[in-house]
């Protein structure tokens, strides 16, 4: 009887070197040089595509600070997909922030608007978890809400603040040489070789 021949399974194709971005940076001890590779073509599958990352994935931890902090790197990947990781990141983590502005008073040149949203951009260094989660505003509680209170007020230019004490400071000497009964026409301490305006500044400041 004639023998059949075995037919060996081929094996499975690397996936092609390549980059969506038409090359890869190399990091070398004289710089950082870019080196050019052949646009992949679009993946005919998901298995293709997991194949692909598979083979060219590299992650690398470079520093971990403590266990909240992790410094990493991410290889071999588009640029798509480590955006997707940041998003996710950004979206998933829990983080602790201020929800409601209630302003009062607001005279500065930022409008109300504006300035809550700054607000509820920063973020409160706490831990999530130590929070319980608010189903509707009549069970707000210590238990799941924080409550501060800004009061901030914003003053005059340095300037400003060093003519109003020099107005001041002459509004009292004349005070005193009046109490004194010295004449302000002889004394020659004048903070603006000027009595009208000695006057005029230390109406001002009052």
């Amino acid at each position: 009887m004639p023998k059949g021949k075995s037919k060996k399974k081929a094996a499975p194709e690397a996936p092609p070197l390549g980059s969506r971005t038409g090359g890869v940076y190399d990091v070398k001890e004289s710089g950082i040089e870019f080196r050019h590779m052949p646009q992949l073509p679009t993946p005919k599958d998901g298995e293709e595509y997991l194949a692909r990352m598979r083979s060219n994935f590299e992650l690398n931890i470079l520093e971990q600070p403590n266990e909240n902090d992790l410094v990493f790197e991410i290889m071999g990947v588009d640029v798509s997909f480590a955006n997707a990781l940041r998003r996710i990141m950004i979206a998933e983590v829990p983080t602790v922030a201020i929800e409601k502005v209630y302003i009062f008073d607001n005279t500065s040149i930022i409008h109300d608007e504006v300035l809550a949203h700054r607000l509820g951009l920063v973020p409160i260094n706490i831990d999530p978890r130590l929070l319980i989660d608010v189903e509707s505003e009549e069970d707000l509680t210590d238990e799941n809400t924080l409550v501060f209170k800004l009061e901030v007020k914003c003053g005059r230019s340095r300037a400003h603040d060093e003519r109003k004490e020099l107005a001041r400071k002459a509004r009292e000497e004349r005070e005193n040489r009046a109490r004194d009964g010295v004449d302000a026409a002889l004394a020659d301490d004048s903070i603006m070789d000027n009595e009208d305006l000695d006057c005029a500044a230390a109406e001002a400041a009052e």
